[in-house]
């Protein structure tokens, strides 16, 4: 069988080559009829454009990563994700170079980043965003709106930010799994629980806390507190300190965030170590052992390895104007126990195995 290239179709439809190129590439100055005959010649042909192909003859397009330096059991793993599925793309004549700003918080550090790399006119922005107060977040949305620049959005919700779709974890089904588990795992009928989360003025969190209520209430979990670390390292421990003070029959924990070495040394420390039934975030190294030695009971990892390479391969769909497939895509979290904590230790080589679908 004859291999249909552009020529083939250019010959059948009577038209030129450039023009079945700019139909199918989505260009404009071609006519909604003329490109309707176009993609359903293709289609009729099996034809696919060659990516490849395509891209050696355009200009080198710069992607800039904008990410916090902090937070490595989080932002890390999503920076891994994306450099790995930006190595892939090397052929396809797109750079990306990372741009740090600053600390998860720091305001000042993150609006100066970005009018900077906005000042430079990228091709595009992989954009993600720390947890940043409303005024912050409103000059970031006037700042991105009038550069135009292509956008995507990726790690955690940010309601209000203008892009082009948005990848993350899936917050509600975190915390309805956490419900289910501590539920579960619980001392029956009037045991209680608490949430120790990062901050209520994340998206991220609120959704989470919302869902474990929710099913908390449905599955008859009370919920006696929601204490907050402000995602400082330091706080887990003396936080957990004053919950458990308040709330001395606590039998259930819901750690929301990365924040798990300081509450995991304080029940250690403190003999509630089994006592307490805990359900963790994350695959840290602090993580893993604690879950290793009975601590947690169990993990959920929000795959932000996987939320990097997605954002990264549909930013790559996007620049040749392929139109994505949902403005967002939320990637779902897996639970992680004893019995198969370790093959977590390298959530790259998980993602290469299971092809980015975790059971």
């Amino acid at each position: 069988m004859k291999r249909v290239t552009i020529t083939t179709l250019a010959e059948e439809l009577g038209v030129s080559i450039c023009t079945i190129n700019k139909a199918l590439s989505g260009k404009p100055k071609v006519s909604a009829a003329t490109r309707e005959r176009v993609m359903a010649a293709a289609a009729r042909h099996g034809y696919r454009p060659n990516r490849l192909a395509q891209a050696l003859v355009r200009p080198v397009r710069r992607v800039v990563v904008l990410c916090p330096d902090d937070w490595p059991s989080h932002y890390g793993l999503i920076l891994r994700g994306a450099t790995a599925a930006f190595g892939r793309l090397g052929d396809y004549r797109i750079t990306a170079e990372r741009q740090a700003c600053g600390r998860i918080s720091d305001d000042a550090q993150f609006l100066s980043v970005l009018g900077r790399v906005l000042a430079d006119r990228p091709d595009a922005l992989l954009l993600v965003p720390g947890v940043y107060r409303p005024d912050t977040l409103d000059r970031a949305r006037a700042a991105l709106a009038a550069a135009a620049v292509t956008t995507i959005l990726v790690g955690i919700e940010t309601p209000g930010l203008p892009y082009l779709t948005g990848v993350w974890h899936d917050s509600a089904r975190c915390g309805r799994l956490a419900a289910e588990l501590l539920a579960f795992m619980g001392d029956g009928a009037g045991a209680s629980a608490a949430i120790l989360v990062g901050t209520r003025d994340s998206a991220d969190h609120r959704s989470k806390i919302a869902a474990f209520q929710q099913e908390a209430a449905a599955l008859g979990l009370p919920v006696a507190a929601v204490v907050e670390t402000h995602d400082d390292v330091a706080a887990g421990y003396p936080v957990t300190a004053a919950l458990l003070r308040d709330h001395p029959d606590l039998r259930c924990l819901y750690i929301s965030s990365e924040n798990i070495a300081g509450a995991c040394q304080y029940l250690v420390e403190q003999g509630h170590a089994g006592r307490i039934r805990v359900v963790g975030t994350g695959i840290s190294a602090e993580a893993l052992a604690y879950l290793d030695r009975g601590v947690l009971h169990a993990c959920l990892y929000q795959n932000q390895y996987r939320q990097g390479v997605a954002a990264v391969e549909l930013l790559h769909g996007c620049l040749d104007r392929q139109p994505p497939p949902a403005a967002t895509v939320l990637i779902s979290p897996s639970v992680v126990l004893k019995g198969n904590a370790d093959l977590y230790a390298d959530p790259e080589r998980l993602d290469r195995a299971t092809g980015g679908t975790l059971v």
